[in-house]
């Protein structure tokens, strides 16, 4: 499995796990008010930079990898939609914390910036936030299946 992958699957494994909402991977269809609250994993932009390569060994890039994590409520009022995305968000950054489950796969992880926005269909006020991550990790060509994280 691709670093992206692995890296995108370790967040979504342990965001399940201490979530009460669903958690989905790259979720391209529309999110109805019967799933949620819910939380969507992204792999966003990313840039390479060239790693070290010894004679006869495999090429490595390192790779600034943006990771954007959607949280999404419904409710009757924006404050009732405001309160479970702030205790997402809250699990969300515990769970991330110091790189979390996320350790082995990548050098450093940070937080870059988050988005709130809401919108009204009918009587339901619906909330999205969405928190940007950046990720370095490092990708060796010829060994795709092991990011070297350590």
């Amino acid at each position: 499995m691709h670093g992206r992958s692995q890296i995108r699957a370790a967040i979504a494994t342990a965001l399940s796990a201490a979530t009460s909402g669903g958690v989905y991977i790259e979720r391209a269809n529309r999110l109805g008010a019967e799933d949620l609250p819910a939380m969507i994993v992204y792999m966003g932009e990313d840039s390479q930079s060239a790693g070290e390569r010894a004679m006869g060994q495999s090429y490595d890039v390192e790779v600034d990898q943006q990771i954007q994590i959607e949280l999404h409520a419904v409710g009757a009022t924006g404050a009732s939609v405001a309160t479970p995305i702030d205790d997402m968000d809250e699990e969300l950054e515990q769970i991330l914390a110091n790189d979390g489950p996320l350790g082995s796969l990548i050098e450093i992880l940070s937080r870059e910036s988050s988005a709130y926005e809401l919108s009204i269909d009918q009587d339901r006020v619906y909330g999205l936030r969405t928190v940007t991550y950046v990720a370095t990790w490092r990708h060796q060509f010829g060994a795709p299946d092991a990011p070297e994280g350590d």
